[in-house]
């Protein structure tokens, strides 16, 4: 069983989403575990199947429904699907147990500023003060103060952001920010990256 996760975790690593889930699923039949059931919802979220990633979880936390670890993963699955009213109720609840979960903060962070809460800010804020390294956590809160009007200093922390991490996310929100300063070739520059990124 031990040698099933660390096939799944080693063909997730490798990009093949198909055999990380098989080997995942060896793994839960044979010893079910935590560890099994999120690395199985990953191998799924890496394989485009959110839906099955969430009912995966789902039925995981209705036999160890005080499974924080299964009941953070389906937080984040929810997200990425945009079901923000599935998602948003989890991610309160992680919040009140554990306040200052970086992480949680900036998945709550995006929730927000994806509902137009103004709680966005402060709890982004937040993660940024707990985690400054977090590549995340810095876009997070610069991608909030572009839309929010200030994309001067969005900018200044969505550099900072893409020198951790340079995802096509983040140089998609950080072309916005160029775009709203009026610096249209770097923001051409960056969405050509984007797009060589096939995302």
């Amino acid at each position: 069983t031990r040698a099933d996760l660390l096939a799944g975790e080693l063909e997730l690593a490798r990009g093949d989403a198909a055999a990380a889930t098989a080997a995942y699923e060896r793994a839960q039949q044979r010893l079910p575990s935590t560890e099994g059931v999120v690395g199985l919802a990953d191998a799924l979220v890496a394989a485009h199947e959110l839906a099955r990633a969430s009912e995966t979880l789902e039925a995981w936390l209705t036999e160890h429904p005080d499974d924080l670890t299964a009941r953070e993963t389906l937080a984040q699955v929810y997200l990425k699907a945009n079901r923000l009213e599935r998602a948003r109720p989890l991610f309160e609840a992680l919040r009140a147990e554990a306040p200052d979960d970086p992480v949680v903060l900036t998945s709550l962070a995006r929730l927000y500023q994806l509902s137009g809460d103004p709680r966005a800010r402060p709890l982004a804020e937040r993660a940024v003060e707990l985690t400054p390294d977090s590549a995340l956590a810095l876009d997070t809160l610069g991608w909030i103060r572009v839309t929010a009007g200030d994309a001067a200093g969005g900018l200044e922390l969505l550099r900072n952001a893409i020198s951790r991490q340079a995802s096509p996310l983040v140089r998609y929100h950080l072309a916005q920010a160029l775009t709203e300063l009026g610096r249209l070739d770097e923001a051409r520059a960056e969405l050509r990256k984007v797009l060589r990124a096939g995302q």
